[in-house]
């Protein structure tokens, strides 16, 4: 087993402005060595994010909304990402669905790079669309049971190929 030592500082505020209402913020600098990215010495992490609940005639609809931001220190380029998150309550059932946009280096998801002049560091925008829904049932003592489904539509730049399935064999 790999052990990594780890020299941490965070700091997390959050504002509530009515109850249902409410604004987070938060940054963390970590002093750690990653194995995949080489020469890394230390990351930042800085997030935004904002709750709601809104009460409907007939449920209530909870949303998110989170802005990202990390660092990875000497040499790495910053990456951005942001999550739009809702779920539609009604009874015992719950519509959901999310956005996600994350920057993306080709070597974090393991696509192979389109061209040879593309540099290590050359983050594009990837997203994943998920609409998805739940069906809760009372069990005993408040424990719930859910069976749901949901489809998630993935987009990655066009210019980066998916590996083949030649390639996994």
């Amino acid at each position: 087993m790999r052990s990594i030592h780890c020299e941490c500082g965070a700091e997390r505020r959050s504002w509530a402005f009515q109850p249902d209402h409410r604004v987070m913020a938060s940054v963390a600098h970590v002093d750690q060595q990653e194995p995949t990215y080489p020469g890394t010495t230390s990351a930042m992490h800085l997030s935004t994010s904002l709750y709601d609940r809104f009460s409907l005639d007939d449920g209530s609809l909870d949303h998110s909304f989170i802005v990202g931001w990390i660092a990875r220190y000497p040499n790495s380029t910053a990456l951005t990402s942001f999550l739009d998150e809702a779920v539609w309550q009604r009874g015992s059932s719950d519509v959901w669905g999310r956005i996600e946009m994350l920057q993306r280096l080709a070597s974090e998801l393991a696509i192979p790079s389109a061209d040879s002049t593309s540099s290590a560091d050359d983050r594009r925008w990837v997203s994943a669309l998920t609409l998805g829904y739940t069906h809760w049932t009372e069990l005993n003592r408040g424990l719930q049971f859910g069976l749901g489904t949901s489809l998630t539509l993935d987009v990655i730049p066009s210019d980066w190929p998916l590996p083949t399935a030649a390639a996994h064999r």
